[in-house]
């Protein structure tokens, strides 16, 4: 039984009766491509900064979008002929192509540059100490050995010896800081808490322990100095040569630690 507009426009009712229903457009880009060529990126990506942690964010970027689109290429060369047959436009492709570049890129450029953050893993441009130096709170004793600098980091790479039957703990996080005539670099960002250790054991009777830390930021390339301090050291145990309320809450510095310019 027909609605009463049927009833009313005979001609219109006949047309949606035998009409064929229209069919829909299969889209190309569907969730199940889309999360496929998600997940294949993020994987690629993350993997890619594990094995080759030099890589810069962008190429990862790149190598992650090329082989999780590989899948997307694959059902395109199926699809296309069909497609063709019937007259369909690459508009669909054009457009699938750019939100997966946008998204997929932006999102692997995104993990690529995190996990650089968190484990500084940047290419080093050049060494920049021009000789070790040494600095000392009582019995603990530390050597800068390396200066290196990236395009994000200075890392500070030095040996601590303890020369006695104490046990020193240095607080680095929210401690330790690299002081330059021009800037003040610290490790106190939520990058630098996921990096670096909260404390550096130094175990007394001599035995070396060498560490790098990766403060944010670059000195001025010029010919400079620098200073590392690291906050206060604490001590257990007892040694009959030193007393730790002599130096207890006393920082380890590190002064006048001369940096040639960059190359």
């Amino acid at each position: 039984m027909g609605t009463s507009q049927e009833r009313r426009d005979p001609r219109r009712a006949a047309v949606r009766r035998t009409g064929p229903p229209p069919r829909r457009r299969r889209r190309f880009l569907t969730l199940g491509r889309a999360v496929l060529f998600g997940a294949i990126a993020l994987l690629v990506g993350g993997v890619v900064k594990l094995l080759v942690p030099a890589m810069t964010p962008l190429l990862t970027a790149g190598l992650a979008v090329a082989l999780g689109a590989v899948p997307l290429i694959i059902d395109l060369l199926r699809e296309l002929p069909e497609r063709r047959a019937k007259g369909s436009t690459l508009g669909p492709f054009a457009a699938a192509a750019f939100v997966l570049l946008v998204v997929g890129g932006g999102t692997a450029y995104a993990l690529s540059w995190t996990i650089d953050r968190i484990t500084s893993g940047e290419t080093v441009r050049a060494q920049r100490l021009a000789a070790p130096v040494e600095g000392s709170v009582g019995p603990l004793q530390a050597r800068i050995d390396k200066v290196e600098v990236t395009d994000d980091f200075t890392k500070v790479t030095f040996t601590a010896v303890n020369r006695s039957g104490l046990a020193a703990k240095v607080s680095v996080v929210d401690s330790c800081r690299l002081t330059t005539p021009q800037a003040e670099f610290r490790l106190d960002g939520l990058f630098d808490v996921l990096r670096e250790p909260f404390f550096l054991d130094v175990p007394g009777g001599g035995t070396p322990v060498t560490r790098t830390f990766a403060f944010p930021g670059t000195p001025d390339p010029g010919r400079t100095a620098v200073t590392l301090t690291c906050g206060s050291v604490s001590w257990t145990g007892s040694d009959p040569k030193w007393s730790n309320r002599d130096f207890v809450g006393r920082p380890l510095r590190v002064a006048d630690v001369e940096l040639t310019p960059a190359g």
